[in-house]
């Protein structure tokens, strides 16, 4: 490495003149060892030799590889915290991405809940649980559970279910090993005491038969109690 320049080499620290660019010499060119070097040669405060080595070392346009190294770790540090981030998107991203109907047929017997909960999701199907019973035959009940968060109105309520309820048989038409598909409604009621507790506000089935036969684009939500297989609903519900 060249000797640093000359200017402002003889300065006073502390009462004490010192040299500069011998002192940084001394260090072999390192900031903080010049620092030591500084205070222990002046008395000088070590946040203030620290300063003084840092200035000196800046004027000079000198770089210690002890600083250096510091900066690495640093930018390394940031380069790690965002790949981090990415891995705990994309970790995300694959969580909720949605499995086709395609794959589902593909993975046959070997389906799992998470499987069917993904491609639900894919769909913007929000379940609160999904459950799969298997036959000796490899096909399988699927048993989606929804909860009625509020309600506006006892017929918006009413009108919430049957919609989803419609939503979620038409997605398990495309899926061929599905028996048959049994949704569950639960909602919050208050007692005649005036006691708040969570009971089943529509229990609807269809199996799988009765799912091709549907074309859903023409079905409204009064369709659902005439088309499904079984189709109860809270006496709450009903006006």
């Amino acid at each position: 490495m060249a000797n640093p320049p000359t200017q402002d080499k003889i300065r006073e620290v502390n009462g004490v003149t010192v040299n500069i660019d011998q002192l940084i010499r001394d260090s072999e060119f390192n900031e903080l060892l010049m620092a030591n070097l500084l205070e222990v040669a002046t008395g000088v405060h070590p946040k203030e030799a620290k300063r003084i080595a840092g200035v000196a070392f800046r004027n000079r346009g000198l770089q210690t590889p002890h600083l250096q190294a510091e900066k690495n770790r640093k930018v390394n540090k940031v380069i790690l915290s965002i790949v981090a981030v990415l891995m705990v998107t994309l970790l995300a991203i694959n969580a909720f991405t949605g499995v086709s109907a395609s794959k589902i047929n593909e993975l046959s017997s070997s389906v799992t809940v998470s499987d069917i909960s993904k491609y639900l999701h894919g769909l913007d199907i929000d379940a609160d649980s999904v459950e799969l019973v298997f036959d000796a035959n490899e096909r399988y009940i699927v048993k989606v559970g929804f909860y009625l968060e509020s309600m506006l109105t006892v017929s918006s309520g009413r009108l919430t279910m049957q919609l989803d309820s419609l939503e979620t048989f038409e997605a398990f038409q495309p899926i061929h090993r599905v028996k048959e598909v049994q949704i569950v409604w639960l909602a919050d009621f208050i007692s005649v005491y005036g006691n708040e507790s969570a009971d089943v506000a529509l229990t609807v089935f269809m199996t799988k038969s009765t799912i091709d036969l549907c074309n859903f684009d023409n079905l409204t939500q009064n369709s659902l109690s005439s088309v499904a297989d079984w189709y109860v609903l809270h006496p709450a519900f009903i006006n």
